[in-house]
């Protein structure tokens, strides 16, 4: 990845995620890069959160649908899983292989605030 344009918010890549521990997700799977602009200029880490889609039937408050298409580049309906979002090394970042679309953008940082409390809903109980 050293010569070419950086990753930049909102794309999707090809992430090797493994090793893994215990209940994290692995495998190589789809990943959204999660993290602005300028903080990827000159990253050698990523934050991210990664697909699934399996159990796509049941949609949490902190995850996102997102049905595939060409831009994006998934290949079948799959959830943000924003649960699992973490920070991985550069090398992690296999291809590029798509564009969220912005359509989206809002659902993800609802989501975002969901697991962070940002709003304190969920600090009482």
């Amino acid at each position: 990845m050293s010569n070419r344009i950086p990753p930049q918010q909102f794309d999707i890549f090809h992430a090797n995620l493994e090793p893994r521990k215990r209940s994290e997700q692995g495998g190589m799977r789809p990943c959204l890069i999660l993290q602005s602009n300028g903080a990827n200029q000159f990253a050698r880490t990523f934050l991210i959160a990664p697909f699934t889609s399996q159990k796509i039937d049941r949609i949490h408050t902190h995850e996102v649908l997102v049905h595939f298409n060409k831009e994006n580049g998934l290949n079948t309906d799959s959830k943000l899983k924003m649960s699992q979002m973490r920070v991985i090394d550069k090398t992690r970042l296999i291809k590029k292989i798509g564009q969220l679309e912005k359509e989206y953008v809002p659902k993800i940082f609802r989501a975002m605030d969901v697991m962070t409390d940002r709003w304190g809903d969920f600090r009482a109980q």
